[in-house]
């Protein structure tokens, strides 16, 4: 608990300028929701345990910007974006090329942020399940 309370906190202090970017829209949160897609899926199995919150954390922002869902505080986006900026940054405390060890700092900083924001994210599951029942299949 101790190590990603720590690493969150790095995590935030390297990336909130570039997160707060992101979230007022002066970049492209397309481009980065897209390379975490794609990142997570291709190392989905080392992921294990957060593989859903980095998924939650891209279903979230990219309903977030496209104005569907709106409920989130502002402070929540921009940790989820601090979140995925961490996740795709390949210079932090234990480098990605260290195959089996490489992600693990980034499914502490993940999970941190996760909890952080669990009461924000809770609501956000429950109104994606609905559409998904609504629609039959996953928007």
């Amino acid at each position: 608990m101790m190590k990603r309370l720590v690493l969150g906190k790095i995590a935030y202090r390297l990336f909130k300028d570039e997160a707060t970017h992101y979230a007022k829209g002066d970049k492209d949160s397309r481009e980065l929701s897209d390379r975490a897609e794609q990142k997570a899926k291709k190392k989905k199995t080392l992921l294990r345990g957060v593989y859903e919150d980095v998924t939650l954390f891209i279903e979230a922002l990219r309903a977030w910007k496209r104005g569907e869902y709106t409920n989130f505080p502002y402070r929540t986006i921009v940790l989820l974006i601090v979140g995925l900026l961490y996740f795709l940054s390949p210079v932090d405390l234990i480098p990605d090329f260290f195959i089996g060890l490489g992600l693990l700092d980034d499914a502490a900083v993940v999970a941190f942020i996760a909890k952080q924001v669990q009461k924000d994210l809770q609501p956000f599951r429950k109104w994606k399940n609905t559409l998904i029942i609504e629609n039959g299949h996953k928007k």
